[in-house]
């Protein structure tokens, strides 16, 4: 129990795990987007934001937007 403790403490100092997991991936999204030249990316636009209220969406505001990405992604030639 001692031991569980101490490195609780040291959780609560330095975070590790799944509560830095977010912050890591992101930075390594970034250096994958920037080393494939998008020079203007930074670290918070691959951040999670889950406290964001996004919009109430409609069946039919869903179903147009699904028809516009498909309609994007079947006219690329692969």
């Amino acid at each position: 129990m001692r031991e569980f403790r101490e490195w609780a403490a040291y959780s609560a100092v330095e975070p590790f795990g799944g509560v830095r997991g977010d912050l890591q991936m992101a930075i390594l999204a970034d250096v994958v987007s920037q080393a494939l030249g998008n020079k203007a990316s930074k670290v918070s636009d691959y951040m999670p934001d889950f406290d964001r209220q996004s919009p109430h969406q409609s069946p039919s505001q869903m179903a147009e937007a699904f028809r516009v990405f498909a309609k994007k992604h079947n006219s690329r030639k692969g």
